[in-house]
């Protein structure tokens, strides 16, 4: 059986169990962005004036969920929905499970990689791009893979993570582009390669999810509203979790029976497929001709290359001022580098929830959203000068 799309019926990283509570509008955009306090006055000028007295500043993010990209342990995180993503003995174990998971990451990636070609950085990243120009920060650390620092302007920055724009060898090690592995793929999977191609002809996720649903016979009210159509039906079934299975099975999108629904789109780019991996084809590495390739990733289960870790390990203990932004710091690697730097420096965390340093360490927190503090930050008389070398 070819692998098929799952068809986007039930919106972008939507959260069904909101909508159904009405704690949430009825529309297919969803916000991955916790709800917090705007900074005060005195909150900004106490980070200014940490900023301004210290001497190396590292920052530490997870702020693309302002880019509407879900994350793994948030709110409305992938964890949230049961999702477990592959891990590294997984994807290395068996050529079928990579075929999966390259079937639902080639049908993800022109979604995911289009929030950085779009420019589709936040003003999180946008102003701490200002700030480290402006010589007022030192080095950006993000979990994220996305590149989005990138695309704002930033220069000096360790992806702790990896990144998804890189492909990697697991056989000779050569390191290759995601662009171009997407194109093999493509070349190798025709059939998937037409299915992917209707999404070009549209000019917005939206439009094109409203012709798949034209195309299955679900778009009752012609809207291309997801939860609009959906939300409709409601009344007919006599708890959440009967209709949430009648959808499935309406759309052909109950693959185990179990009327479980989990986001269309995942935090390191791939999509929900129907049969991933059935009959896919995967490239070899063009280098050596038999090795297998993987995003240059640290999946779950995996390690941070030795150097990268040093690295900044490194950079984390000689900071005076270490600032850790839309992080939990749940990961070991990014709990260590905060408790190195509370050790011979400043904590600051800028996070709205639970974090793993909470009790454990010595740090300011400020249960605040990246969007509104950094720009504000950035637009700040003290920080829009140039810093003066000591």
């Amino acid at each position: 059986m070819r692998s098929s799309i799952l068809l986007p019926r039930l919106g972008v990283g939507l959260n069904w169990h909101q909508i159904a509570r009405g704690s949430v509008a009825t529309s297919a955009h969803f916000s991955y962005v916790p709800v917090a306090p705007t900074v005060s006055e005195e909150q900004l000028q106490s980070l200014v004036h940490d900023i301004r007295s210290s001497k190396r500043v590292v920052v530490l993010t997870g702020i693309s969920t302002e880019s509407n990209i879900p994350d793994y342990r948030g709110p409305q995180g992938a964890y949230q929905t049961g999702f477990k993503p592959i891990t590294h003995q997984q994807f290395m174990g068996k050529p079928e499970r990579r075929a999966r998971y390259f079937a639902r990451s080639y049908y993800g990636w022109p979604e995911f990689s289009s929030v950085q070609h779009n420019a589709g950085h936040n003003a999180g990243h946008a102003a701490l791009a200002q700030m480290q120009k402006q010589g007022w920060i030192q080095t950006i650390i993000t979990q994220n893979v996305d590149r989005l620092h990138q695309s704002a302007g930033a220069s000096d920055v360790l992806e702790l993570h990896g990144t998804t724009y890189e492909v990697k060898c697991m056989a000779c090690g050569s390191m290759s582009c995601r662009h171009e592995l997407q194109r093999k793929i493509a070349h190798l999977n025709p059939e998937a390669a037409v299915e992917l191609s209707t999404r070009s002809q549209y000019s917005d996720y939206k439009a094109w999810q409203k012709q798949l649903m034209d195309r299955a016979g679900t778009n009752a009210n012609g809207s291309g509203d997801v939860a609009a159509v959906e939300l409709s039906t409601r009344s007919q079934y006599s708890d959440y979790k009967a209709w949430q299975k009648q959808l499935m099975d309406r759309a052909g999108t109950n693959a185990n029976g179990s009327g479980d629904v989990v986001p269309i789109r995942r935090p390191d780019g791939d999509t929900e497929v129907l049969d991933a991996g059935e009959g896919f084809q995967v490239p070899d590495c063009l280098v050596c001709g038999s090795g297998p390739l993987k995003p240059d990733v640290v999946f779950f289960g995996d390690n941070i290359p030795v150097k990268r870790a040093e690295l900044a390990m490194e950079l984390s203990s000689k900071a005076d001022l270490f600032i850790a932004i839309g992080t939990s710091l749940m990961t070991l690697s990014a709990f260590r580098l905060a408790q190195a730097a509370s050790q011979n420096g400043k904590l600051v965390i800028l996070n709205v929830g639970e974090t793993r340093a909470d009790d454990k360490l010595p740090l300011e927190k400020l249960e605040l959203v990246a969007g509104d503090v950094l720009p504000k930050l950035a637009a700040h008389p003290v920080l829009l000068k140039p810093r003066t070398p000591a």
